[in-house]
C-alpha cells in the first residue's frame, strides 16, 4: 500500500521465518510466522499478503487480510515467488508444481537450483479462493519441462510473462 511496506526474514526451511507490515513510523506488526521457508508477497494495494511455507514437509499457502489479520488457507500451493498479482488485487496467477520433487528442502533447493518443479499455471479468483487450472505446461510443449519464475502481468491482465528457470528462456502465454 502506499503507507505500509511489506517486510519478512530471508527464507529458508531451516529457520522459522516472519513476514511484517512497517507503517510510516517504522512500527513492525506481525502478520504472518514463525513458519519454516516463509515467503510473502503483497498484492498492489496492500489489502492482501501471499503467504508460502513448508508445514510437515509440506508447501502450504494462504492468503493473509492485512485489515483483519484474518488467515485463509488456499487449495493449492507453490512458492510465493511464483505467482504474481493483478493490480486490482482481484487474481493471482501461480505456477504450481504438479509433484515437487521428495527429498529436497523447499523453497532452499528451489532458490539454490538443485530442485526444480514441472509446473502447471493455476488462476486463484481472491473472492471466494476459487482456484481455476489455466495451462498445463507439459501438454502444450509435448513433455518439455517449464519451472516459472518471475512471472509478470501486462496492465490489461492479458497476458502472463515469466521466465523458464530450467534454461533461462522467455516465454509469454495470453490469457
Amino acid at each position: 500500500g502506499k503507507n505500509r511496506y511489506l517486510a519478512f526474514t530471508k527464507p529458508s526451511v531451516a529457520i522459522p521465518g516472519n513476514a511484517f507490515l512497517v507503517d510510516s513510523t517504522g512500527r513492525f506488526s506481525r502478520i504472518a510466522g514463525p513458519q519454516s521457508g516463509l515467503v510473502a508477497l503483497a498484492s498492489p494495494s496492500g489489502k492482501w499478503v501471499l503467504v508460502s511455507f513448508m508445514f510437515d514437509g509440506v508447501m502450504r499457502m494462504e492468503l493473509v487480510d492485512t485489515a483483519t489479520q484474518e488467515t485463509l488457507p488456499l487449495p493449492i500451493a507453490t512458492i510465493a515467488d511464483k505467482c504474481v498479482w493483478t493490480l486490482d488485487d482481484s487474481t493471482l496467477y501461480c505456477g504450481v508444481p504438479r509433484n515437487p520433487p521428495l527429498g529436497f528442502r523447499y523453497p532452499d533447493d528451489w532458490y539454490q537450483g538443485a530442485a526444480s518443479f514441472q509446473d502447471r499455471l493455476w488462476k486463484i479468483q481472491i473472492s471466494g479462493r476459487y482456484t481455476q487450472l489455466v495451462l498445463d505446461f507439459s501438454s502444450e510443449t509435448n513433455g518439455s519441462s517449464l519451472d516459472a519464475q518471475a512471472l509478470a502481468l501486462n496492465p490489461a491482465n492479458t497476458v502472463l510473462v515469466f521466465v523458464n528457470k530450467n534454461d533461462g528462456s522467455l516465454w509469454a502465454y495470453k490469457l
